[in-house]
This record gives C-alpha cells, sequence and structure tokens, in this order.
C-alpha cells in the first residue's frame, strides 16, 4: 500500500478474517460506504481548517484484486492550494489517537465521520488502513471507533443547542456561483453579515432571472432548513424575492417577471 506524495491518500479495507486464517472476500457496498465516508471526512476536515470544501478526489489507482483504492485530491478551481486537506483529515485522526479532544474537534464534523468509517469493524469488515502523505499508518478498527466515540460524546457536551428544523426566513447576500441544471436551480449565496456561504435552491424563477442574481447582491425569502448544529441554515428553499436589490449600478430586477413583478427599488431602505 503506497500513498506517494501530497495530496494522496489510499485506503484498503481487509475482510474477515476465517477460522482458518484467511480473509473473507469484502462486500462492494461495505467499501464503497468507506470509501465515500472517507471522502466526506476529509472535506469536513478541510471545511473546518479553510472555511470551504475546496477539493474533488480523483481515484489515482484501483487495485481490482483487493479491496484497496488510491486517491488524489484536486482542488476545485484549479488552484494551487498550499494547505491539504489529506493532511487535515490525517491529523485529526492522530489527535483521536492520541485521545486530543481539544485538537480533534478542531477539525469540525471530521471526527463524526471517522466514527463512521470505523464502525462495523470485526462484523461487517476485518479492519482497514489509510495511508497519507507520508504519515503513519492508520489502522481502521475498534480502537479508533471508541477513541472516537469519546470524542464525539465530549463534542456534544460541549455543543450549543440551536433550533432544528424549518422556518421562513429572509436573507441578504451576494450571489456567487450559479448551478442550472436540473429542475432546482442552485446558488450559492454569500451572507452580508459574516460571510458565511449558504447553498440555496429555487422555484418558479427563469433562467434569465437566475442568471441575472450572479454576482450581485440580493435579498431572498423561502424556507431555511436548520441542523441544530449552528444558528444559520444549511440550506434556503427560495420560493420568492420580495426585497431583491442591485447595487453598484446593476440590471433593474424590476424589469424582471415572475416572483420579482411588482417590485421597485424605492421600496428599499438607502441605509445597510
Amino acid at each position: 500500500m503506497n500513498a506517494r506524495t501530497e495530496g494522496h491518500i489510499t485506503l484498503r479495507i481487509h475482510g474477515i478474517k476465517t477460522d482458518e486464517g484467511q480473509s473473507k472476500p469484502v462486500d462492494g457496498l461495505v467499501f464503497a460506504s468507506k470509501l465515500g465516508t472517507m471522502i466526506r471526512a476529509m472535506r469536513a476536515a478541510d471545511r473546518a481548517k479553510s472555511g470551504d470544501a475546496r477539493f474533488n478526489y480523483a481515484i489515482h489507482d484501483l487495485k481490482p484484486t483487493s479491496a484497496l483504492v488510491e486517491l488524489i485530491e484536486v482542488p476545485v478551481k484549479g488552484d494551487f492550494l498550499s494547505t491539504s486537506s489529506v493532511a487535515s483529515f490525517s491529523e485529526c485522526i492522530f489527535a483521536i489517537q492520541d485521545g486530543r479532544a481539544d485538537a480533534a474537534l478542531k477539525y469540525g464534523t471530521c471526527a463524526h465521520y471517522v466514527s463512521q468509517l470505523a464502525s462495523g469493524s470485526g462484523s461487517r469488515f476485518g479492519y482497514g488502513e489509510i495511508l497519507a502523505n507520508g504519515f503513519e499508518p492508520i489502522r481502521v478498527d475498534n480502537f479508533l471507533q471508541e477513541r472516537t466515540r469519546t470524542i464525539v460524546e465530549k463534542a456534544k457536551e460541549q455543543s450549543q443547542e440551536w433550533f432544528q428544523g424549518v422556518a421562513f426566513g429572509s436573507f441578504d447576500g451576494r450571489v456567487e456561483e450559479v448551478d442550472l441544471r436540473g429542475s432546482l436551480p442552485q446558488i450559492k449565496l454569500l451572507l452580508s453579515a459574516g460571510g458565511r456561504e449558504i447553498d440555496c435552491v429555487l422555484r418558479n424563477f427563469s433562467t434569465d432571472e437566475i442568471r441575472l442574481m450572479l454576482g450581485h447582491r440580493v435579498r431572498l425569502s423561502g424556507r431555511a432548513f436548520y441542523d441544530g448544529r449552528e444558528g444559520l441554515p444549511v440550506r434556503i428553499a427560495v420560493s420568492s424575492a420580495d426585497a431583491v436589490r442591485v447595487i453598484d449600478g446593476g440590471q433593474d430586477f424590476t424589469r424582471w417577471r415572475g416572483a420579482f413583478e411588482g417590485i421597485s427599488p424605492d421600496e428599499w431602505d438607502d441605509g445597510e
């Protein structure tokens, strides 16, 4: 098993050992699940350290005769990045193994995914191995799961209770990204207050209306979904734009159709 360079990570899942000392074949669903969980853990660690999930993960090597895959992280925007999500993920696991809860929890929900990664060792699979960025090999087994469980329980005790559920709300921010694919187009709203990014899906908006939002400041209203982990929603289902304003001399939204009909810039306050 070999992860040779920065940004490479290798996962291998071993089957349960039989009474004869042989390893049973690894279930394909188990292997796929563990691979997906590891990727989510790396994205969580990267998001916690840098403020965003900056990488996708491409298969660099796949062994057809064993449950082994090597991934390489690929920057989403194609830029060189000085920090690695693979390194952050590895640092989180070593903090978990050492019992350094505060250090592990700096990587957000990574510990939660590590617990899922180790879950089922000894019953659904034998154990796993991870090798990344020249770190010592990481064994994914019952020990790691127990160590992680302790960290996760501490995180629950320390966490502040937030609202969990769905509530209607309005949010002011700048549209940074637009994805027009599918029946529910998606945008990324960078909030004016705090600079946090929120995923939004839009209903009853035309493609032209959505395109005009890109790069402009808007105020969107709709159903906001909260997961109870923080005070901000994880997604907004935008149903209307009752107070949408374009700044910096941009497009006049009053010319739009549908949800924007009847809106006048005069309805806005001049103050921020």
